[in-house]
Order: structure tokens, then sequence, then C-alpha cells
């Protein structure tokens, strides 16, 4: 059961920190790809922008989610459906997240030892941004449903049921950051 508990702070606490890095070492692309915020999260933009590496919101809510996880884990028990079902949805968001992140720390590095790679300058609004995010959801969805199709496992199934939920979730932070921009 231990694994299990782990799993939510320990993806939690690499978000946060990954976003951090690629905040950091996003220098020399932003030179080129003006953009207002990195973090796409409204909830951390200022301490992304603030490179809190100490964070005791951040710290807070793991403790809280990953203590109300644990409860949840508990009544739950071994349910043969619901223990795998909730891990999924849990398992698939982030690693679409964690992997994008890791994609843009790879991207990042490129960029810094081949600064002749791009050229010009682009000014990406971050109502264009969230939509971009949101976008880049959409294929670990649809490898989540091919991989339920083949499979028909319940981790799969709130694999893709938690990676809708982050495509909706992108979708309101643009609703709310485009009636932001209009007022």
């Amino acid at each position: 059961m231990l694994i299990y508990v782990l799993v939510l702070p320990l993806f939690m606490l690499a978000d946060y920190y990954l976003t951090l890095l690629g905040e950091r070492l996003s220098k020399e692309y932003r030179e080129h790809y003006v953009l207002k915020e990195y973090e796409v999260n409204p909830l951390w933009q200022g301490d992304v922008k603030k490179q809190k590496w100490f964070n005791p919101k951040q710290l807070l809510l793991v403790a809280v989610f990953t203590g109300i996880f644990y409860f949840f884990i508990q009544y739950i028990g071994d349910d043969y459906f619901l223990l795998p079902f909730l891990m999924g949805m849990i398992t698939a968001p982030y690693t679409i997240v964690l992997g994008r992140h890791l994609s843009n720390l790879l991207l990042f590095i490129y960029i810094r030892k081949n600064p002749a790679t791009l050229e010009g300058k682009v000014i990406i609004p971050s109502t264009y941004m969230l939509v971009t995010s949101r976008i880049m959801v959409v294929p670990g969805i649809f490898m989540y449903i091919v991989i339920y199709a083949f499979t028909q496992h319940t981790f799969v199934l709130g694999g893709v049921i938690g990676s809708l939920i982050l495509y909706f979730v992108h979708f309101i932070w643009a609703r709310k950051a485009q009636k932001k921009a209009g007022s």
C-alpha cells in the first residue's frame, strides 16, 4: 500500500520542481518565444516566476492531498476495481504532464547548446499557451483510449478519465484567462 500512497506526493513534487527547472532553463528559448507566464496553472504562476524552491503553500497541499488519498485508499482497501481505477486517474495525467516537462527540458538544453537554431521573436499570449497546453494533452488521452481498447484494464480506464479531467481543467483555466484578458 505504501507505493500507492507515495505516488501522489512524488508526482506533485516532481511536477512543481520540474516546472521551476523549466522556468530557469528556458532563458534562451524565451529570447525567441516571449511568454507572459511559463506556468499554466494559475495557482503556481507567481511562485514559479519567483523561483520559490521552498514553497510552504505547495508543500501543505501535497501533505493535505496525500493525507486525503491515504485515508481514501484505506477505506477502499484492495477493491479490484476502485484501487486500479483511482491509481490510473492519478498516474495518467501526471505521466502526461511530467513527460511534457522532460520534453521541454530536453528542448531547452538543445537550444542552449545550439543557440543558432532559432531566429526571430514570437510573442505568445497566455491564452494561446493554455490552449496549446490543453491540446498537447490530447495525444495522451488518445494513447490511453487505445490501450484501454486492447486491455480493458480498470487502471487504463482510470487513466482515460484522469486525462480527460486534465484536459477540461486546462479548458477552465483558458476560459478564466480569456475573461481576465477581456476585462
